[in-house]
């Protein structure tokens, strides 16, 4: 673990977790986006994150799954019909703004890259990262902007 942190790489850049523990319920790290990346569209069913941005621009896809859609959603994730999801609202974070993720709210995320090869980075504060918890609708990879 260098410095005090594990170093997790993504398709979309890495993460370097601080914290997780399960039984204090709570996790920390700080994730990097490179430009012409996006993370999958994905959604937690007890995880409650907010994202802090610490450099850069960040836009945040939210989807709202609706209630009579939720169970069928944890046992499949990419059955879901996209045309039945609430319709989807971009967010976009400069840097030292803030955005709250509720559980079964489906998101993405990627760099705005406003300057040639400018990376996003955001610290996320979050209840424990339990990678089971992590439901994913697509796959991550190069950004296109299709909802």
């Amino acid at each position: 673990m260098p410095d005090g942190y594990e170093l997790v790489k993504k398709v979309w850049g890495y993460e370097r977790q601080i914290a997780n523990f399960k039984h204090e319920g709570y996790c920390g790290k700080i994730l990097t986006v490179i430009p012409g990346f996006q993370c999958s569209i994905h959604f937690h069913a007890v995880k409650h994150e907010t994202f802090f941005v610490v450099r850069g621009s960040l836009c945040v896809m939210l989807y709202d799954i609706p209630l009579n859609m939720r169970m069928a959603a944890v046992t499949d994730p990419t059955s879901l019909d996209h045309d039945k999801l609430r319709q989807p609202y971009p967010k976009v974070l400069e840097t030292h703004e803030k955005l709250t993720i509720e559980p079964f709210q489906a998101h993405k995320f990627w760099c705005m890259g406003g300057h040639a090869g400018e990376l996003a980075e955001f610290i996320e504060f979050s209840t424990y990262d339990n990678e089971a918890d992590s439901y994913r609708i697509t796959s991550s990879g190069a950004l296109n902007h299709e909802l």
